[in-house]
């Protein structure tokens, strides 16, 4: 095996042990700081203040998917 192939197969298994130690961080935290219930659970976390959020990112996505118009019934809810 060249050097180059080496060096190749060492940074794709580098890479391999970060990307899964990232993603069990990533899931170790969701583990311990998102609330997991049934899906029909009433969100207890839930407040008005993420509705609006909810509400304002939901119409952001609308306006940009729509080419972020200047002008119209889409602008206007934007």
């Amino acid at each position: 095996m060249s050097h180059a192939n080496v060096n190749r197969e060492s940074g794709l298994v580098f890479i391999n042990n970060v990307y899964s130690e990232l993603v069990k961080i990533l899931r170790e935290a969701a583990h311990n700081n998102v609330p997991a219930k049934a899906k029909k659970f009433k969100m207890f976390w839930w407040c008005q203040e993420l509705d609006v959020l909810k509400e304002k990112s939901l119409r952001d996505i609308i306006w940009k998917e729509a080419g972020r118009p200047r002008s119209g019934s889409i602008f206007k809810a934007y």
